[in-house]
């Protein structure tokens, strides 16, 4: 069953890599699509025993975004975040602005990246996880390289993760 479940995952990577659509970009809030990740991924937080953490401003200038796909991208990063904490830990999901643009943080008190894989996420097929498929940090660069934004990485082994999306504030 476990490598069924493997396959399906391998196919439906494929299936998002292969069906990328532009994204239709809205003038929308960050802060609602904020509340609207928390509420998603809070159930599998606690049941990994894992705190999760949420701060943010209450006001923001809205961006331009797809919302189903910087969801997408939000909540891939938030499942790596809970699987890099086997031993549950602190998720902290933040997000304000920073010059013109609207950052959300996804930190994790996790096991961390090694150093030398930091230059090689995002490419595709290259994975640390013993059952990762090496396309969903690909999927979420190219997400969100076509809303003109940009995701930095900062890591330690043994201490976590924390991957920033940068969003232009809309004009």
């Amino acid at each position: 069953m476990e490598e069924t479940h493997q396959a399906i995952r391998i196919i439906n990577d494929f299936l998002k890599l292969a069906r990328f659509r532009e994204p239709v970009l809205t003038k929308q809030s960050v802060v609602k699509l904020m509340g609207e990740v928390r509420a998603s991924i809070e159930p599998q937080a606690l049941a990994n025993n894992i705190t999760l953490e949420y701060k943010g401003a209450d006001i923001l200038p809205e961006c331009m975004f797809d919302k189903q796909q910087l969801k997408q991208v939000l909540i891939n990063l938030c499942q790596n975040a809970i699987e890099a904490m086997t031993d549950g830990g602190i998720l902290t999901l933040s997000f304000g602005s920073h010059c013109n643009d609207a950052f959300i943080e996804i930190k994790d008190t996790g096991r961390g990246i090694p150093c030398g894989s930091l230059n090689k996420l995002g490419v595709p097929f290259f994975t640390t996880k013993e059952h990762g498929t090496g396309l969903g940090l690909n999927i979420c660069y190219a997400i969100i390289s076509a809303h003109n934004g940009k995701i930095e990485v900062d890591s330690k082994e043994g201490q976590g993760s924390s991957f920033r999306v940068y969003l232009p504030v809309s004009a």
